[in-house]
């Protein structure tokens, strides 16, 4: 290990008054031996007060009894209090077996609150030596050049016989705080107390032994946060008694590191700032007595009576904080602002009211925006993009079973459904440790703040880091397009959010382009596991449900007619008639029993299966364009494209035209039967029936009477339910929309009777 520190001696008066070598751990009985060379050769230029100079050369608002730290919040009372007994009764401990305590946490969760409490208990019980407060919108709070000199200034205060040490290093060397912090640190910390500690008087029982340093990712370069960490551990294994530090940051990459391995992961151990501290109750607690305090001062703004805020508005902003105490201190300071009204500020915070130009959440979005600053230029654009796929709301691409692709928000399949290259997701999100976590690369990626996406989806917040949803959805519904031949699946994403990409999603030319690519025909196929064209439809759902494929079947039923509808709102007219007519000879074959699942949605097992409907859109979305569609429903894609087909006979007829007659007949005689059915045994009336859309069903059938020849089956079920519907309707209370739906059935039933009757008997097959 080589040779053992030494101390030269010099006659009282020159400087240090002992001799020999250091043969003995200084690392307060840790068992470790380390190299100390104290040289003091009294040497002191005329004129020059070394104390008066370290003065001179220290960060004063970075102490925590600086005017700058001490004005900002502490811990509310009643709050935090499992986490401030579990740091007291280690400050408290002498023998901590890990000196330094890492207390680390996502940004806003109320780390420099919680030291700062900390440190004023601290020193209220003698246990505080020094503290540094880093901070980085202050130039002497960002850097760590004043760290050391404002460490040895405390020191100094709280251990006065170290002072005159300290001062004679500085008066020995002027230039001292123009050499390393290492050699800073040796001179006016670890030299000084070595001193003392083996003055026969000293008792360093009697003096405090906690360093409290916050923010060390507020200072202004990463790598000097790293050296300031090999600093307070070089300073803990140097002196020969127990000194304690607890270091409080965010979980960023680089520090992680540092406490991840070598000595500093040694001597050292870690607080989460999470879930196991109980932050919901606090900041519950938090928001309750401060809106109590705030209708107290000011009960003229408030209702008589009454409780305000209501409980359900608590539950939600503790929701909304997500364990973060600077989102609740943020409602509070603005609800609190006396130039306004408390209720109606609280309003603004839930959405009740538009902002306009207040900036409700002001202090959140600079903590925000000072994050997102610091992502590398050449990674911002690839992080705001994942950033959106994980965060646009109501949508959910589907896993696949494929190791390591189960879990749709990781980072493997981020990067498998983006097409980026391996590690990309975790390099994108270097700095962004604070916001989120990253577990292995089959993990999901896990946000600390709820609020993270109102401020990234709201430009007037962010800035030049707004993420526009309609782009995100634009980029999914691309990606979905152009892999959808290899990835069945996505059909799903396609066919559930079609509505939203309608809305949301702008027109290019890359778009029309992968619309006018898509093979209808290879699409279907391949769901349909054969490849009959008399396929009928309950058998195919039947062998879904036996192959455990409802939802991808339900999918390849839906997308074709979804990509359709894209279509017809981006594609030039004539491009969408030939997509039109490249589907027809696809659906045809099952549109005796697609009209028939709209009637009464039926499996084969006979439980209710929903085979069109899918959640409705936030818009009811028109097109007017040169196709015969005047009025798209906000519907199901099936629905709408039969609607579309069934309706629009410019752009599509049956190749034979007595098929009209069939589906009317068949539709008729099965509803028939199926009300019937369900009235005998529920006796309820025939609106009440779940699963049947009277007025569409009534629609459809009236627009294919209209278009149906003569037909002795169909004339037969007319003649056979008209009665029979029109007793109905009169001893029912049908809803409005459905009693005149059914009227209007009625009488295209009872035109269908008399002019096909009378076309009958005038025709020349009556009279033979």
């Amino acid at each position: 290990m080589g040779s053992l520190p030494t101390v030269r001696s010099r006659t009282s008066g020159e400087g240090d008054l002992y001799t020999a070598q250091i043969d003995h751990s200084i690392v307060g009985g840790r068992g470790n031996i380390n190299s100390v060379q104290i040289i003091n050769n009294g040497n002191r230029p005329p004129g020059i007060d070394g104390f008066q100079v370290l003065y001179e050369n220290i960060s004063r608002d970075a102490m925590h009894n600086s005017g700058e730290v001490s004005d900002q919040p502490k811990c509310h009372p009643g709050t935090r209090e499992a986490i401030m007994k579990y740091l007291l009764q280690w400050a408290s401990d002498l023998k901590s077996f890990c000196p330094i305590e890492w207390m680390h946490g996502p940004a806003g969760a109320g780390k420099s609150t919680i030291l700062r409490t900390l440190a004023e208990l601290l020193y209220q019980r003698g246990l505080l030596l020094g503290s540094f407060f880093f901070f980085r919108a202050s130039e002497n709070r960002n850097r760590s050049t004043y760290i050391i000199s404002t460490l040895a200034y405390q020191l100094a205060i709280q251990i006065p016989e170290a002072k005159p040490h300290i001062a004679r290093a500085i008066e020995q060397n002027p230039n001292i705080f123009n050499l390393s912090l290492r050699d800073q640190a040796l001179a006016l910390i670890v030299s000084p107390l070595v001193s003392v500690f083996y003055d026969p008087s000293f008792d360093s029982r009697r003096y405090p032994r906690v360093l409290v340093i916050d923010g060390l990712d507020e200072c202004n370069n990463t790598a000097k946060q790293c050296q300031v960490l090999d600093l307070l551990l070089f300073i803990i294994r140097s002196v020969p008694f127990s000194l304690s530090v607890i270091i409080a940051s965010r979980p960023e990459h680089h520090i992680r590191r540092a406490f991840d391995f070598g000595d500093l992961n040694r001597f050292s151990s870690r607080v989460r700032l999470d879930s196991s501290y109980k932050p919901d109750d606090d900041i519950g607690g938090y928001l309750r007595a401060s809106f109590g305090a705030e209708r107290r001062a000011r009960p003229h703004d408030f209702p008589a009576c009454g409780v305000w805020p209501s409980k359900e508005i608590i539950d939600d902003l503790v929701a909304k904080a997500s364990g973060q105490f600077i989102y609740a201190s943020t409602v509070i300071k603005f609800v609190g602002s006396p130039a306004h009204c408390p209720t109606e500020r609280l309003d603004i915070v839930m959405g009740a009211i538009r902002a306009g130009s207040q900036r409700p959440f002001e202090q959140l979005d600079l903590l925000y925006g000072v994050i997102f600053e610091g992502i590398h230029a050449d990674s911002l654009d690839g992080a705001l993009r994942v950033l959106g796929l994980l965060l646009v709301p109501n949508l959910e691409l589907p896993s696949k079973s494929v190791r390591g692709l189960s879990n749709t928000r990781s980072p493997n399949y981020i990067e498998h459904f983006l097409g980026l290259r391996h590690g990309d997701v975790r390099r994108f999100f270097y700095g962004m440790e604070s916001l989120l976590t990253i577990g292995s690369d089959d993990e999901n990626v896990q946000f600390f703040h709820a609020s993270l996406s109102d401020y990234l989806f709201d430009s007037s917040r962010s800035g030049r880091f707004w993420i526009d949803c309609g782009g995100v959805y634009n980029d999914v519904l691309k990606i979905c397009l152009s892999r959808l031949q290899s990835w069945p699946s996505l059909a799903y994403v396609i066919v559930e959010y079609s509505n939203i990409f309608f809305s949301m999603t702008k027109p290019d030319e890359e778009l029309e382009s992968l619309l006018e690519d898509v093979d209808f025909k290879s699409i279907f196929v391949d769901f349909t596991f054969e490849q009959d064209s008399r396929l009928d439809l309950k058998g195919w759902i039947g062998l879904l449900h036996w192959e455990g494929l409802v939802r991808e079947g339900y999918a390849a039923l839906c997308v074709c007619p979804a990509i359709l509808h894209m279509a017809l709102a981006v594609l030039p007219p004539e491009n969408f008639r030939k997509k039109l007519g490249q589907f027809q000879p696809v659906i045809e074959p099952m549109l005796y029993s697609l009209l028939e699942s709209m009637v009464w949605k039926t499996s084969s097992s006979g439980d209710a299966l929903d085979v069109y409907q899918f959640p409705a859109g936030e818009r009811q979305f028109r097109y007017t364009r040169s196709v015969g569609l005047s009025d798209v429903p906000d519907s199901a894609p099936f629905r709408w494209y039969l609607e579309y087909l069934l309706g629009d006979t410019d752009s599509f007829s049956f190749r034979d035209q007595a098929r009209f007659a069939d589906i009317a007949s068949h539709l008729l005689r099965n509803l028939s039967i199926m009300r019937h059915d369900f009235v005998n045994r529920h006796q309820l009336a025939l609106d009440a029936e779940p699963g049947l859309d009277l007025t569409f069903v009534a629609s459809v059938i009236r627009f294919l009477l209209s278009k149906s020849y003569f037909h002795s089956e169909l004339l037969r079920q007319c003649e056979l339910h008209y009665q029979d519907y029109k007793a109905n309707i009169a001893h029912q209370r049908l809803s409005t929309p459905n009693a005149q739906a059914m009227n209007g059935m009625l009488s295209a039933m009872e035109a269908y009777i008399s002019v096909r009757l009378l076309v009958y008997f005038t025709s020349t097959e009556f009279r033979k």
